[in-house]
């Protein structure tokens, strides 16, 4: 899930596989990122889990799992409604930002490209 090397640097969520999970939950056992949660990922009734970035850590962590289909959707479910409320604003305000930013600084081109790769994922899920 990381992009870079501060602790915020993650994609807002990624898919894991659950049989891929407990495959390394048994590979690694105590090691595996998986093990303190593998009943939960034993108990899930879908193919893939969601895992969501939580920069904020309202939750505890800097990041949360879906442990059902209904919480995976739901999760979705806000996101493409955001999407879908902002996106008519946010486009052009992240357009010109970033073309400024680009002028102003050729570096930014790392940030940038991570941007508009948020901004595609954003998009897919509407």
């Amino acid at each position: 899930m990381k992009t870079g090397g501060g602790r915020k640097d993650t994609v807002p969520y990624k898919t894991f596989n659950k049989e891929e999970m407990l495959d390394e939950v048994l590979k690694m056992g105590f090691y595996s990122a998986w093990n303190d949660i593998k009943s939960d990922v034993q108990a899930y009734d879908g193919i893939e889990m969601l895992v969501v970035a939580d920069h904020e850590e309202k939750y505890g962590e800097n990041w949360y799992i879906c442990l059902t289909e209904a919480a995976k959707e739901a999760v979705f479910y806000v996101s493409k409604a955001f999407l879908k409320r902002n996106e008519d604003f946010l486009f052009p305000i992240i357009l010109t930002t970033s073309l400024l930013l680009l002028h102003l600084y050729p570096h930014f081109r790392f940030f940038l490209r991570k941007l508009l790769l948020l901004f595609e994922q954003l998009k897919k899920l509407n």
